[in-house]
């Protein structure tokens, strides 16, 4: 088997296990041309290289290749013979491939990928051929270290060094993952002769590769610029409010009755600075936070019941912090979100006039007041004048008036309504 990782562990305990390795190339060459001597078949040295390569390292796949091409050739096998026979891509047409993507000429590419189409060749064979080829590059970049690893004639092995030496180590592995990922793409796809036109375009017109060594030498002798001190912002434009018009002129027309003309001075008008915040302290919101809260709960009654155990402890330039006891953490987590410190600021603005951004934390050794701040009913959930409920309907319209404003609460945030507590069943 060639996957003895799947056998079951009962099966291998029970078997003798022997590795076949794949026979050298270079043995598979000495035994095929003693059995051309044998048989009086003429094949020359590249031919034979050719047919010890396709046979990938199995002897029996080597001789078999042979039989059929002395039959094919009578007696007579030429190089062209098993490059037809095998649909083994030229290693001459490989080269002028290589040769037209170093020159960077697309031209001569795609007159190349025309004679193959036209011959009814398979593409994926070239565009193997042409992977292999590049991986022949790499190796020959090694130096004389690396020839044993190549099949190569003497020809075909200077022909390997000069133009690996005129690639680049990036270069060549640029277009060898570029070529792999172009072989995926054709056998997903209809046509392969498109994505293999547009590869080798993209190849013969690649932009030159530097070496990420070389750029951070680069960056690290460029000059050092000292950046330009920041400029301060400038002022913003102070608001003016227009003098108010006295009683019985036009506001058009200026007093005398007269239109100045577009050319003619005018006369310095008195402006008065618009204030942008209203001046007020810590101690009036203090004072007031009674009926803010009842400004909120005007609006949602779940925020005020929240809103209660609130305290304004400290007012900086635009800035308002409320403070809940540590007890109430609870509270100030429910408050902490962007729709109830809308709410909250726009009933302070309305009771008292600040306008500011709220801050809504939690105070060790905060205490509550002595006298903490009640709430009414909810003016929501009032009867109207002249309509006298039932007595059932009474009684509930009771029970939520006097119910604890969290229960209230409560029962806004679930969607029901407080009930009197019903006696005790017998």
């Amino acid at each position: 088997t060639t996957a003895p990782h799947k056998v079951p562990a009962t099966i291998l305990s029970r078997c003798q296990r022997y590795e076949f390795k794949r026979i050298p190339q270079t043995i598979i060459l000495e035994k095929l041309a003693a059995i051309a001597k044998v048989e009086k078949v003429t094949v020359p040295p590249e031919a034979l290289a050719l047919i010890a390569r396709a046979a990938a390292g199995s002897l029996r796949d080597a001789e078999s290749l042979l039989d059929q091409l002395a039959a094919f050739g009578e007696g007579t096998i030429q190089a062209a013979d098993v490059q037809q026979l095998l649909g083994v891509v030229e290693d001459d047409v490989l080269a002028q491939a290589v040769e037209a993507i170093l020159q960077r000429q697309p031209i001569p590419l795609l007159q190349i990928v025309a004679q193959w189409t036209e011959a009814g060749r398979d593409l994926t064979q070239f565009l193997t051929g042409l992977i292999g080829y590049l991986r022949n590059l790499m190796v020959a970049r090694l130096g004389e270290t690396g020839r044993p690893l190549l099949s190569a004639t003497p020809e075909g092995w200077a022909r390997l060094t000069t133009q690996a030496q005129a690639f680049s180590e990036e270069e060549l592995t640029y277009l060898f993952y570029l070529l792999v990922g172009t072989y995926d793409v054709m056998r997903r796809v209809g046509d392969a002769r498109t994505p293999l036109e547009v590869t080798l375009i993209r190849a013969s017109r690649r932009e030159p590769i530097a070496k990420i060594g070389d750029l951070i030498r680069q960056l690290e002798s460029a000059p050092q610029r000292t950046p330009a001190p920041a400029r301060a912002p400038a002022p913003a434009p102070t608001p003016h409010l227009a003098p108010v018009p006295q009683k019985g002129s036009d506001p058009l027309t200026p007093q005398g009755g007269r239109t100045p003309s577009a050319a003619a001075p005018s006369a310095p008008e008195t402006t008065t600075t618009a204030t942008l915040e209203p001046s007020v302290t810590l101690e009036e919101i203090q004072r007031q936070w009674p009926q803010v809260l009842q400004a909120v709960q005007s609006r949602k009654m779940s925020t005020a019941a929240y809103l209660l155990e609130a305290q304004p402890v400290r007012l900086a330039t635009g800035r308002l912090t409320l403070g809940f006891p540590p007890a109430f953490r609870f509270h100030q987590e429910a408050l902490d979100r962007p729709e109830h410190r809308t709410l909250i600021e726009e009933a302070l603005r309305q009771a008292t006039g600040w306008i500011g951004r709220l801050e809504i934390v939690v105070v060790d050794g905060l205490s509550r007041p002595e006298t903490p701040p009640t709430l009414g009913p909810d003016p929501t959930e009032s009867v109207p004048d002249g309509d006298i409920p039932p007595p059932a309907e009474a009684l509930e319209a009771q029970a939520e008036t006097a119910a604890p404003p969290i229960i209230r609460a409560a029962a806004e945030l679930f969607g029901g309504r407080p009930r009197a507590a019903a006696g005790p069943r017998r």
